[in-house]
């Protein structure tokens, strides 16, 4: 959906472009026309520039907002995403979040219903007084030679208003900051809850596998196919192979009957790595390895079972060269020493010969 609405702006900026190119050259004839145009696509990408620059940093003051409350009640701040961008990033924790994600992602041992209202409220608090600022700012600047400088301000201000009204205190909006405050008024007891569950979650993300506790499984992974391949993992980071064909298998069963469940493919990829590599089941992998390309075209696991099908089917060559890079890969883009040790070793157990 993301893509899709990106390429629609996309082809009506380049229809814009098309219609003023043809209105410039009837009017003013073919070469003044080429430079009308040259002229207005340079207006229409500075605005979409500024406007973008402008919404980055009306919306860094609002989570800066945040990080001013957090601290002075007593919250230990974890991170500050701004449209993606990590600000802020303790390392003992995960990146997630989505690629245009905004929030403040801040901890504290049993927080007063007090204390997380002026948590939530200090965003809104904070784009209020930027939008005072920036409107005292265009009125009090000079006009002289101002003009450009000045509606940039106003178009500031517009932005952090329209932030403040949609985000800010609409309630029930899906994780703004109004709905925020609507849990927190009506049911302060879950969200100190969820708190505490999210940083048991935190705290484990960056473990091993073979670290994940039943009960950390059980409680943030109950969607079955989720559940059982997390178990998988645990159980071929623990070296425990039998057991892993279990969950594999449970976890398979699931995911043809819901190809559709977000980790399907990374079962789909998974049973293909381990029916090639450990049970030498080429009809399976084969099948297992159809479903995955069927339905995901891309997928991070997807070189394993890749690697996987090169060792135990001919091509250990291409099998070894495959692992040596995606070690090298995942030293380079995991994000926690933990994440790196068991990608290495995990290709490496695929692949033996990569160890050398």
């Amino acid at each position: 959906m993301e893509d899709f609405s990106w390429k629609r702006i996309t082809l009506a900026l380049i229809g814009i472009v098309v219609v003023a190119a043809l209105i410039c050259g009837i009017a003013f004839g073919a070469e003044k026309g080429l430079l009308a145009i040259a002229g207005i696509t340079g207006i229409i990408f500075l605005f979409i520039l500024g406007v973008y620059a402008l919404g980055w940093v009306a919306i860094l003051i609002h989570e800066l907002g945040h990080c001013v409350a957090a601290l002075l009640c007593g919250f230990r701040i974890c991170a500050v995403l701004v449209q993606g961008t990590a600000v802020y990033w303790n390392r003992n924790y995960s990146k997630g979040g989505c690629k245009f994600s905004s929030y403040v992602y801040a901890l504290k041992e049993n927080p007063t219903k007090s204390q997380l209202t002026w948590f939530t409220l200090g965003g809104p608090i904070s784009t209020i007084i930027a939008l005072v600022v920036s409107y005292w700012s265009y009125v009090e600047m000079p006009t002289s030679g101002e003009f450009l400088v000045k509606s940039m301000i106003f178009l500031f201000c517009i932005i952090n208003l329209v932030l403040t009204v949609s985000f800010g205190f609409s309630f029930k909006a899906s994780g703004g900051d109004g709905d925020i405050l609507h849990a927190i008024w009506t049911d302060p007891e879950k969200v100190i809850r969820t708190m505490h569950q999210w940083a048991v979650y935190e705290n484990n993300v960056n473990l091993r596998p073979r670290a994940y506790s039943d009960e950390f499984i059980n409680t943030f992974f109950t969607e079955p196919v989720t559940h059982a391949i997390y178990h998988f993992w645990k159980a071929m980071d623990g070296d425990n192979i039998d057991l892993a064909w279990t969950h594999i298998q449970a976890a398979y069963l699931h995911g043809k009957a819901d190809p559709e469940l977000e980790d399907s493919g990374a079962v789909f990829y998974e049973m293909a790595m381990y029916a090639a590599r450990f049970r030498q089941d080429q009809q399976l992998s084969d099948e297992a390895f159809s479903l995955a390309t069927a339905s995901f075209h891309e997928h991070r696991n997807r070189i394993g079972a890749e690697m996987a099908r090169a060792y135990a089917f001919g091509g250990k060559a291409d099998a070894v060269s495959m692992a040596k890079r995606a070690v090298i890969e995942a030293q380079e883009k995991e994000s926690s020493p933990a994440m790196v040790a068991h990608a290495t070793e995990w290709y490496e157990r695929i692949v033996p010969e990569a160890r050398s």
